[in-house]
């Protein structure tokens, strides 16, 4: 008996066809042209284009009679690329700090690929969805992205998308992020002790010019301030629970229709950082004690 084999047609998948039988189909035939007579074919997996194809087989006998037999084979399409990010999502940082997304991506192929991999095989993009522009100027084609210190805005939530390409297959996979940047604590300092004792005289310097704003740029504007003072009767005094504080009174506040605090107290300069309040003989500072 002697068996030769063939393709009788090409590809029926249109895209396979038109993308690779110029090539792939004339290795593909002189492939089975050189194993007639052979029982059993092995074909390597790149001189098959994804796609059906149709197999036929004839088997010819000692006398000269011919039998024919077709298989039609699929060859799936290549997977895409297995890509995940480095760290879990959300990332919570910092707009001070350099946050840095990393990619990791592999190629998945049905081929065998002998020796060392490619390591231009897999290309990378970065983008902003949520806020496109963002990341132009930055090197945005590596498996690792570097958001620069100072690059995003406190109190924002950014959404970043990157996709791998299998430049062997073009198969292509995408993953995205979200970047929390975390807003830090204002940090408030009064200069002195917190406890103080003073005549009825005073006089009262009360200093929060050290007091800033972590997140704010170089620079740093103007913060807002708002001095407030309240009475606090030593035999009523205010339970930790209840937040430890008597309600402060605007230290600018307007009398209505009766004064609010004493006029020792009453100051226009209540919205600056650094105030010097003075008792009178006729104004003095209130006996008890007193909290701004």
């Amino acid at each position: 008996r002697s068996r030769s084999w063939a393709v009788p047609d090409l590809p029926t998948n249109a895209t396979a066809t038109a993308a690779t039988s110029a090539v792939a189909l004339p290795a593909l035939q002189q492939f089975l042209q050189g194993r007639s007579g052979q029982d059993l074919i092995t074909i390597p997996a790149d001189l098959l284009p994804a796609g059906p194809h149709t197999f036929r087989v004839v088997v010819t006998d000692y006398f000269g009679m011919a039998v024919a037999a077709k298989r039609v084979v699929y060859k799936s399409p290549e997977p895409a690329p297995r890509l995940w990010m480095g760290a879990p999502s959300p990332v919570a940082t910092r707009w001070y700090l350099v946050t840095a997304l990393q990619a990791v991506a592999q190629p998945s192929t049905c081929g065998v690929f002998d020796g060392a991999p490619d390591p231009n095989r897999l290309g990378y993009t970065w983008e902003a969805t949520s806020h496109p522009g963002l990341l132009q100027g930055l090197p945005r084609s590596r498996a690792e992205l570097v958001l620069p210190a100072f690059w995003l805005r406190p109190g924002d939530t950014y959404t970043v998308r990157v996709t791998v390409t299998d430049q062997a297959t073009g198969q292509h996979a995408s993953d995205v992020a979200e970047v929390v940047v975390d807003r830090s604590t204002l940090q408030v300092h009064v200069a002195g002790p917190t406890q103080r004792r003073m005549g009825t005289m005073g006089p009262l310097v009360l200093d929060a010019s050290l007091s800033y704003d972590p997140d704010a740029p170089a620079p740093a504007p103007a913060l807002q301030y708002q001095w407030g003072a309240c009475y606090e009767d030593r035999t009523r005094l205010v339970a930790p629970e209840g937040g430890g504080l008597c309600t402060p009174i605007p230290l600018d506040a307007a009398p209505a229709p009766a004064p609010l605090l004493p006029a020792a107290l009453h100051t226009a300069s209540a919205r600056q950082p650094r105030l010097e309040l003075q008792g009178t003989p006729a104004d003095p500072f209130r006996l008890g004690s007193w909290k701004f």
